[in-house]
């Protein structure tokens, strides 16, 4: 898997796997990764947080990102970068919508409908309180 090789998933999935059952954390990590991006393996969200769990338990900051990442595009469904949304923005938009707080457990149709109401929520609030400025998490 060196520079300009393909990517053999299944092999690092493999090379993971042995690591991360000596606790190793980047091995923890490289496996989250693989199953939050369906990267040789059919993605996963849970399987993701489960192996990012592990290697933040050890104090790795890679996977504190990573699930901080995750936490943030499940709470801001349909946004090219949701780390950018202003904690206050959301905070605002969770009282107006506060059914995004349950989005994971809702079925398809429903995250649709509720994900564009927080959506057009959080562009309205800021269009208002920013005057304007194009939207941080487009």
């Amino acid at each position: 898997m060196g520079e300009g090789a393909p990517t053999d998933y299944a092999r690092a999935m493999n090379w993971f796997q042995k690591a991360a059952a000596q606790n190793v954390a980047e091995a923890q990590t490289g496996i989250g990764l693989l199953y939050r991006f369906g990267s040789g393996v059919p993605q996963d969200r849970e399987q993701a947080r489960t192996w990012f769990k592990k290697a933040v338990a050890q104090g790795y900051e890679k996977a504190k990102k990573e699930l901080a990442e995750m936490n943030a595009e499940d709470r801001n469904p349909g946004f090219k970068h949701p780390e950018r949304i202003p904690p206050t923005l959301q905070t605002v938009c969770f009282i107006k919508v506060p059914q995004i707080l349950r989005f994971a457990r809702l079925d398809k149709a429903e995250q649709e409908t509720i994900g564009e109401r927080y959506r057009a929520c959080l562009r309205s609030t800021w269009k208002r309180a920013s005057g304007g400025a194009p939207f941080p998490a487009d």
